[in-house]
C-alpha cells in the first residue's frame, strides 16, 4: 500500500515540484506507514522507482525516444530502454533512502522496544536483588513500598554493632 501510495505522490507531484519531491514524499510515507525499516525502504524503492521509470517512459514515448537513443550510448547502456531502467534506479535509491529516512524519523522521536519491553539488564538487576532477597542499600525501596530496613544481625560476641 505505501508503494502505491509513494507511486501516486511521486507522479502526480512530480509535475509541480522540484525532482527531488519524491524524497520528502518517501519520507512521509515512510514515517507514517511501514512497521519495519527494510519494508519502508522496499516500498519507497519500489514507489518512487517506478514512478520515475513511467514518467521517463511517458515523456521517451512523447518525443519518439530520440533523448533515450542519445542518451543510452553517452553511458554505455543497452539501449534505450537501458536509459528508461536507470532513470527508474536513479529514482529507486533516492525514495528507499527518503522511506528509510522517514521510518528511522519516526523510531527516533517514539521508540516502540522502550514503551513495551524495558531493556535487558533491568530484568537482570530486578532478578539478581530478587534472588539475593535483599533490598536496595539506601533504603529507597523500603520507603516506597512503607517497610523499616531490617536491624543489623549480632556479632560474633552477642554485641551489636562494632
Amino acid at each position: 500500500m505505501a508503494g502505491l501510495l509513494l507511486l501516486a505522490g511521486c507522479w502526480l507531484g512530480g509535475y509541480l515540484f522540484p525532482w527531488w519531491w519524491p524524497a520528502l514524499a518517501a519520507c512521509a510515507i515512510g514515517a507514517w506507514l511501514p512497521r519495519r525499516a527494510g519494508m519502508a525502504a522496499l516500498s519507497g524503492f519500489l514507489g518512487a522507482g517506478a514512478a520515475w521509470a513511467c514518467s521517463a517512459a511517458w515523456q521517451d514515448f512523447r518525443n519518439h525516444h530520440i533523448l533515450s537513443h542519445r542518451i543510452a550510448p553517452l553511458f554505455h547502456l543497452p539501449g534505450p530502454m537501458g536509459a528508461i531502467a536507470a532513470t527508474g534506479l536513479v529514482g529507486g535509491l533516492m525514495g528507499a533512502a527518503g522511506a528509510w529516512a522517514g521510518y528511522a524519523l519516526r523510531e527516533w522521536l517514539a521508540p516502540r522496544a522502550l514503551a513495551i519491553d524495558p531493556p535487558p539488564f533491568v530484568d537482570a538487576r530486578k532478578a539478581a536483588a530478587d534472588a539475593a532477597g535483599s533490598e536496595s542499600s539506601d533504603g529507597t525501596d523500603a520507603a516506597r513500598t512503607g517497610d523499616t530496613p531490617e536491624a543489623p544481625l549480632a556479632g560474633p560476641g552477642g554485641e551489636l554493632g562494632p
